[in-house]
């Protein structure tokens, strides 16, 4: 019973690993309203996709992945303005890097990393416009190509292809 406790308690650091607060509480907060879709995949479910994915490609990078949470509203999107800024900030203050912003029409779209010095762990997409949300939010251990490699069939996953395939060193002025 002893070491059965030691053990958990020892698990407790690497359940945390990858999580990030202000993404779940979001996620929690909104994913049982009306009108919301919400997946999550992580372990053997995770692994059974990887191996019907039809592109060799999409199913090395797949291979990286080791959970996969999408949130999406289509017919009118119900989350406060005010929620998403603090998401953003908070994503921003926990060392995840905005790679990209896109403007489409009304919708505005968010891409941030987390990464440690050898991979990114986290990609964080966010797709808020008036009548649309998507939050997309994927751990693992990936580089830059996988992204761009990552054919996910559902809403928000199409941005995977814009990541560029090498992260570039852009000089400061």
């Amino acid at each position: 019973m002893k070491q059965l406790i030691i053990l958990v308690l020892l698990s407790i650091p690497m359940l945390s690993v990858g999580q990030n607060k202000a993404i779940n509480n979001f996620y929690q907060k909104y994913k049982t309203y009306k009108n919301v879709t919400n997946i999550s995949l992580g372990g053997w479910v995770l692994k059974l996709a990887t191996k019907h994915a039809d592109d060799d490609e999409a199913k090395e990078a797949l291979r990286h992945v080791s959970r996969l949470k999408v949130m999406f509203m289509e017919n009118g999107n119900i989350v406060k303005k005010t929620d998403v800024k603090q998401l953003l900030q908070q994503v921003r203050k926990d060392d995840f890097e905005e790679l990209m912003t896109i403007q489409e029409g009304k919708s505005k779209v968010n891409i941030f990393i987390k990464e440690n010095k050898k991979a990114i762990t986290n990609l964080l997409i966010v797709v808020n416009g008036e009548d649309d949300f998507v939050l997309l939010s994927l751990q693992g251990k990936l580089n830059y190509e996988d992204l761009s490699k990552l054919n996910i069939d559902v809403e928000g996953g199409e941005y995977l292809k814009k990541v560029p395939k090498k992260k570039k060193v852009v000089p400061q002025a």
